[in-house]
């Protein structure tokens, strides 16, 4: 039986990655089981993002080594370590979330 990896094991993703994974689909977030939102990654590293029960926010996504940051209109950045351990992707905010 293979062993998990530990979070020493994580592989980031850098911008190439998630331009490749990520482009013209939309990623539904969660958190301990919840879902708290859903983003949508355009072309030309442009996303909308779309936290539950709230309006859409257009915005655009930039990497900063090792994050992928999001700036909106009416705010950011916010920027995430997306990450892949195992079989699974993961994201871990830079403000602890």
């Amino acid at each position: 039986m293979p062993i998990a990896p530990t979070d020493a094991e994580r592989i980031y993703l850098d911008a190439a990655c998630v331009r490749a994974l990520f482009e013209g689909k939309t990623v539904h977030l969660s958190s301990e089981g919840r879902h708290y939102g859903s983003e949508y990654y355009k072309s030309g590293d442009r996303s909308v993002w779309v936290a539950t029960d709230q309006p859409c926010r257009p915005g655009v996504w930039y990497y900063q080594t090792p994050n992928i940051c999001f700036q909106y209109d009416d705010d950011g950045p916010h920027c995430w370590r997306v990450f892949q351990r195992g079989e699974g992707l993961f994201a871990e905010s830079t403000d602890g979330f």
